[in-house]
């Protein structure tokens, strides 16, 4: 989710303020009701790098998970960086209709250092394969005044206009518990209220959580399907035996959280002309912009072993995503007009690190699914206390 840090200090914690080394607005995030994702991933390129080499800034500050207060400082959301290397490795493809046809399969990445969220980000892409068919490159980025020369690497791989039929086509279904109508189900709040008012929540726990969450809810609805790990104890929130998950008789390994999702912001809105006449980069294509939407959304791995396993925050010294692996299995796909069905699960953890996964279903107008993005992170878990060797 974020670079190495503690966990008070990681993606779940509170927003920055502005930077007075930077020319960006601080943080979007309190800029309004009209602020949506696009805006968080908007990128401007910067004309000061060599010839093979292509360099960007976001527009604004990377963003954290939570809700911004006050002045302090802290880590940006991973998936927020993860998209905004994304979007700048479009903005290298080739130009016109091989640009925006292209579809992203693979995008391997490490979370190297600290990003912070009082400064923009600088990505630099390297353009390492163009073929008829292919092209290949390599993002880093850094942040001026940042201890780390890199905060974040990873290299993307793009399939251009396919030249040939589909000749194998199949997909696993989703999960069981996700059959029915999203709309059934209540979301996040309504959850979390209810939770609250029979006394399995606390005020201050349900506030905490609000402000964990504030901003990935404002981005993205989610509505979590029942008898799931995070819905019994929203994220964490609940107690383990206060939670009523059937799961808790599994292994660990065997325990999963599944959940409907959607962008609020349409695809098509990430193409702005007006803001392109200003020098801001924006997606060219709906199929882009959902391709950011997922990768920005699929980014809260980490966690989730502790969440399955009946622990919070509170209870590690620091945890935070170390690699991904993210592959696209599909080339159309709306995160807005159609929703997604995301599972998620811990498949090994000790030695301080943990290895999680989660699979993405789109689930198309006439019903049918298509399994469209996964995920694997490998993350970091620390106790409070650090032995001296």
């Amino acid at each position: 989710m974020s670079s190495p840090t503690s966990a008070s200090a990681s993606s779940v914690s509170s927003s920055s303020s502005s930077s007075s080394s930077s020319s960006s607005s601080s943080s979007p995030l309190e800029s309004g009701s009209s602020w949506q994702l696009f805006d968080s991933i908007a990128l401007r390129r910067n004309t000061g790098g060599a010839t093979d080499d292509d360099l960007f800034e976001s527009v604004t500050n990377p963003i954290s998970a939570a809700r911004a207060e006050g002045n302090s400082h802290t880590m940006a959301f991973g998936g927020c960086v993860i998209a905004m290397a994304l979007h700048a490795a479009y903005h290298t493809l080739p130009e016109g209709k091989a640009r925006e046809t292209a579809a992203v399969y693979s995008m391997l990445g490490h979370f190297l250092g600290p990003t912070l969220t009082d400064r923009p980000l600088k990505l630099q892409v390297k353009r390492i394969r163009d073929t008829r068919s292919f092209c290949t490159r390599l993002i880093m980025a850094s942040q001026v005044g940042s201890k780390a020369p890199l905060c974040f690497s990873a290299t993307v791989d793009f399939l251009l206009q396919p030249r040939t039929k589909t000749v194998l086509t199949f997909s696993p279904p989703p999960p069981e518990v996700s059959q029915g109508r999203p709309d059934d189900i209540p979301d996040y709040y309504s959850v979390l209220r209810q939770r609250t008012s029979a006394g399995e929540v606390t005020r201050e726990a349900e506030e905490e959580f609000k402000k964990r969450y504030y901003n990935n809810h404002r981005l993205f609805e989610t509505r979590q399907c029942p008898g799931t790990m995070s819905y019994d104890n929203i994220d964490g929130v609940v107690p383990a035996k206060s939670s009523s998950s059937v799961q808790w008789a599994l292994p660990p390994w065997q325990r999963s959280t599944v959940e409907w999702h959607r962008l609020h912001q349409p695809a098509e809105l990430a193409r702005d002309e007006e803001r392109e006449r200003q020098g801001v980069l924006t997606l060219s294509s709906p199929r882009a912009a959902s391709a950011c939407a997922i990768a920005y959304h699929l980014d809260m791995l980490v966690f989730i072993a502790l969440f399955h396993n009946g622990m919070g925050l509170d209870d590690v010294g620091a945890t935070t995503s170390l690699d991904f692996a993210l592959r696209f299995h599909a080339d159309d796909m709306d995160a807005h007009r159609n929703w997604l069905v995301r599972s998620y699960g811990a498949n090994v953890a000790g030695h301080e690190r943990g290895y999680t996964e989660a699979n993405c279903w789109q689930q198309r107008p006439d019903g049918s699914t298509e399994l469209v993005a996964t995920m694997t992170q490998v993350g970091l878990f620390r106790g409070k206390t650090v032995s001296k060797l």
